[in-house]
């Protein structure tokens, strides 16, 4: 470094260094990286489902979660038929939000995350195809209320795993009104 009349001089290289580094942090930064989301317990909050079809139930639960979480990479693996369609409709319109519309549905996504909704099934009935019927509530809380909700799943066998062909979310049961529009 060289002195100069009002003090030190950084050169243009280590300059250009430190800006194009800082830039690269708040690019990872803003792609969530770096972000570590927690819920009110300051848990870690995923917004990856986790998958495992190997049950009727088990598929059924992935598939909740991954809508609920906007993973629409797991939705549609635990998918097919109008499940499927309806997945990928929603991923088209995700990906059409401008950058406002998406950092303010984003945290209502990622609270939705936070959400801990378990699958109760109360009645499964098996169809004459081979698939099964099953009809229960969603059931955790969110946005620190109780919330349930009816459920309805059709789940259908493909080799040695069970895929979700349809799919209802029913009367909200308990819980805030806003929450009208998801599962």
């Amino acid at each position: 470094m060289k002195s100069t009349r009002s003090g030190w001089r950084v050169p243009a290289p280590l300059v250009w260094g430190l800006a194009v580094s800082m830039v690269a942090v708040g690019l990872l930064a803003a792609a969530g990286v770096f972000s570590e989301d927690v819920d009110e317990e300051g848990d870690q909050v995923s917004r990856v489902a986790d998958v495992d079809m190997s049950s009727p139930e088990r598929a059924a639960e992935t598939f909740l979660d991954a809508w609920r979480k906007r993973d629409h990479r797991a939705a549609l693996a635990a998918s097919t038929g109008r499940a499927r369609e309806s997945v990928a409709d929603r991923q088209r319109r995700d990906r059409e939000l401008s950058a406002a519309e998406r950092g303010l549905k984003e945290q209502v996504w990622d609270a939705m995350a936070a959400a801990r909704l378990a699958l109760r099934i109360e009645e499964s009935q098996d169809l004459d195809d081979g698939a099964i019927s099953l009809r229960g509530t969603a059931e955790g809380e969110f946005l620190g209320e109780r919330y349930v909700r009816e459920v309805s799943f059709t789940v259908a066998p493909d080799e040695e795993r069970w895929l979700v062909r349809d799919f209802e979310f029913g009367a909200i049961l308990e819980g805030a009104e806003l929450t009208r529009d998801l599962p």
